[in-house]
């Protein structure tokens, strides 16, 4: 079987910009912005934010809150649905015979991003994937054991309509949520299975079937930096974006998380604590969380809600 010529395209042989915005142009550093404690514990998915909601760790209020999440609005029940079928199956058989591709691993990773854009993902980053960064179990208690090298991590933009939203439209709130998570189940699933086909295992890691903490993907793969707000911002897209990732053996060359000055700009502004009604941001120094350090947010004063 001849090698498959994937470089006959010249944007897959340099650094020119793949997708809409210029991640190729930003800054990047050979370590996370925030310091790491190494070897940390992997972490249960129930002792997660949306997790301990729905198991009551918030209070009966919430608790009732996300019961009620994906029923307010029948549109976005229905895009809440449609990719929660999508993310049932994110593993499958993986083809027979390795596709005989490139040996320069730039050019592969090139050619997968490429292919990622053309799901619809709006910005692709690549990562290895730290073991820590995978649950230990998921909600239900199955362990996490199947773990992969790399990550494929992508966004999609939420923006306009969740600020509409938040101006008393509230039936898009969860929708635009969802319909975001729909996409990325479409876009996930997609790559994956295409990765499977090449050859190689892969598997979608999309909402309601994470098996990774995505936030640490995000920042990993070059996407965005830990903020105060206890979330990570991304340079063009801040913090109004959903994620999805493609986890796989493929060998890939990662791209290396980015410092656009971040940290040092909220350990000064400080106006989303100032600005918090319930006073759950931070307004001290970071400390250590989940191996990270971090700005913590105050889950407990959440909770009264």
């Amino acid at each position: 079987m001849e090698t498959l010529d994937l470089s006959r395209r010249g944007v897959l042989l340099n650094d020119e910009q793949l997708g809409p915005y210029p991640l190729e142009k930003l800054k990047r550093v050979e370590r996370l912005t925030v310091d790491i404690v190494e070897d940390s514990p992997r972490v249960d998915e129930k002792e997660m934010a949306f997790a301990k909601c729905r198991l009551g760790g918030f209070g009966d209020v919430l608790k009732k809150r996300m019961e009620d999440f994906t029923v307010r609005v029948p549109i976005g029940a229905s895009y809440y649905h449609f990719q929660k079928y999508l993310n049932d199956y994110p593993e499958n058989e993986v083809a027979p015979e390795k596709a005989p591709l490139p040996e320069d691993t730039r050019i592969v990773t090139r050619h997968i991003k490429k292919m990622a854009y053309f799901t619809g993902a709006e910005m692709v980053g690549v990562c290895e994937v730290p073991r820590d960064v995978y649950y230990a179990t998921k909600v239900d208690g199955t362990p996490v054991e199947r773990v992969y090298r790399y990550a494929v991590v992508f966004l999609v933009r939420t923006q306009l309509p969740t600020i509409a939203a938040s101006h008393g439209d509230e039936w898009l709130d969860d929708t635009v949520a969802y319909q975001a998570y729909q996409r990325l189940a479409c876009m996930s699933n997609t790559l994956a299975d295409y990765i499977r086909r090449l050859g190689w295992p892969a598997r979608s890691d999309a909402f309601n079937n994470y098996v990774t903490i995505m936030p640490r993907l995000v920042a990993l793969a070059g996407l965005g930096e830990f903020s105060r707000l206890g979330i990570v911002v991304n340079p063009f897209m801040g913090a109004a974006f959903k994620a999805a990732a493609v986890l796989t053996d493929l060998p890939l060359v990662p791209d290396g998380p980015i410092d656009f000055g971040l940290q040092n700009y909220c350990s000064v502004c400080k106006i989303c604590a100032e600005q918090c009604p319930m006073h759950a941001i931070s307004t001290g120094e970071q400390e250590e969380y989940r191996g990270y350090m971090l700005w913590r947010t105050d889950e407990d004063r959440k909770s009264v809600v």
